[in-house]
């Protein structure tokens, strides 16, 4: 009985908007099961018995991301609409127990995987502007400093070919201060805050923005930093070209030797081009990301303080964006500080791609990338840091909506990537396979 109330109590309200011509639903979803599989993961593929860590790794899973939004539109008095995006995995068939009692809570053995990725409400204050608030997509128009789910606030104001945006939020830290309400005093939250410029005219792209954070993770450390965006994009003789390029400026409180503050002064770029060739596409892709100097704990910071996010193509050196694992390397090279990396020795990454359709339906891509510090005394000396081979195949079971996909890959490491990662043998250098078999969808 009590299941059935609960049904009923959250359909019938849904039902009654429905009802209403002036109330319209929005849903859409991404499925996903994924097998891959890794000989290696630290580059020494030497068996040790004392050590399991970076050894090869494999795992089939399944994932399904839900997105619903309701949206009014209250004529000349403006619309609302809200939105909910969920996530129902990353669901691994060697250890998720559906047959559980519940198997969305949390118990002894583990269950489906459930997480609320955004849930936001949008009103309309004017025909111009527009007001945004809860959990959502926090990005920088490069998404090279800010890309983060987090709780914020938007204000969007448009005037004709402008708009501009007024963005106030929270960023998730790993400082807990407490459970309850009367412990979380925001001495150790991170908070950001930022204005954007955009304006599309022809065919021609440019966001301007700038940023403000003030990071209290660690006690007594703080981080100030100010952030300014340039993106530019357009169509030239049919193909697309961006920039991307991101200044910072800021204060690293405590943080060198004999706790004097650190001044930060860094940057980072990227910059792409894809055109079409034989019913597919070509692309060039790189990207720099500024590196610190060589006397560690001076008063001089000048490597990126960054999301982890870029447009790269490779999948081992950058996220794969088939399904992002949290183990692509320019990650774990990186410091982790919150929601942020750094990387001392900077990195510079290129990459080739070439996708063309075979026969009907299948098509196949190639992508070759390879990558670079830019300060190699602060990797040991070492300056490569890997080069990457991606030889994708994908057939179209629907166009658009369904496809399988096989996917190999193959590493060839350096031993600036082996001082970061192998915690044994810091300069292994092993050449790493993998092998991706999927099948996706999107409703």
């Amino acid at each position: 009985m009590r299941r059935f109330l609960l049904i009923f109590t959250l359909v019938f309200p849904v039902s009654s908007l429905l009802a209403e011509d002036a109330v319209k639903p929005h849903f859409a979803a991404d499925f996903s099961t994924l097998g891959q599989y890794r000989n290696d993961s630290d580059f020494d593929v030497t068996e040790r018995y004392y050590d399991v860590d970076g050894q090869s790794s494999g795992q089939v899973a399944t994932y399904l991301r839900t997105q619903m939004g309701l949206e009014t539109d209250a004529g000349s008095s403006g619309s609302l609409s809200l939105f909910h995006e969920m996530e129902l995995g990353w669901n691994a068939w060697g250890t998720t127990d559906p047959g559980q009692p519940d198997a969305l809570q949390q118990v002894s053995q583990p269950g489906m995987n459930l997480r609320h990725r955004q849930i936001w409400a949008q009103a309309s204050l004017s025909s111009s502007l527009e007001l945004r608030a809860g959990f959502l997509e926090l990005q920088d128009p490069s998404r090279l400093f800010l890309d983060h789910l987090g709780g914020g606030l938007s204000l969007t104001y448009s005037n004709g070919d402008w708009t501009s945006s007024l963005l106030l939020g929270q960023l998730p830290e790993n400082t807990l201060e407490g459970l309850s309400f009367g412990e979380d005093n925001f001495m150790t939250d991170a908070f950001v805050g930022g204005i954007e410029l955009r304006t599309e005219r022809d065919s021609l792209e440019l966001a301007i923005a700038a940023y403000g954070m003030h990071d209290g993770r660690a006690i007594d450390r703080p981080i100030d930093l100010a952030t300014l965006v340039l993106a530019l994009q357009t169509e030239l003789s049919g193909g697309v070209l961006w920039l991307h390029g991101v200044g910072q400026y800021g204060k690293w409180a405590n943080s060198g030797l004999a706790g004097i503050d650190q001044n930060i002064l860094s940057w980072a770029a990227q910059v792409g081009a894809q055109y079409p060739v034989a019913g597919g596409h070509w692309s060039l892709r790189a990207l720099v990301l500024s590196a610190d100097d060589s006397h560690d704990g001076n008063a001089h910071m000048g490597a990126f303080l960054g999301s982890g996010k870029n447009r790269s193509a490779s999948k081992i050196l950058t996220e794969d964006e088939q399904r992002d694992r949290y183990d692509n390397l320019d990650e774990r090279i990186a410091t982790s500080l919150g929601s942020l990396f750094l990387n001392t020795s900077g990195l510079a990454i290129v990459d080739a791609s070439l996708s063309l359709p075979i026969v009907g339906a299948y098509n196949q891509e190639l992508i070759v990338a390879g990558g670079w510090n830019i300060n190699p005394d602060n990797a040991l000396g070492h300056r490569f840091v890997g080069a990457e081979i991606d030889w994708s195949h994908r057939l179209a079971l629907e166009p658009h909506r369904a496809s399988l996909y096989l996917n190999f890959q193959a590493f060839q490491p350096g031993k600036a990537a082996a001082v970061f990662v192998n915690d044994v043998d810091r300069s292994a250098t092993n050449r790493v396979y993998g092998v991706q078999l999927g099948f996706a969808s999107h409703f």
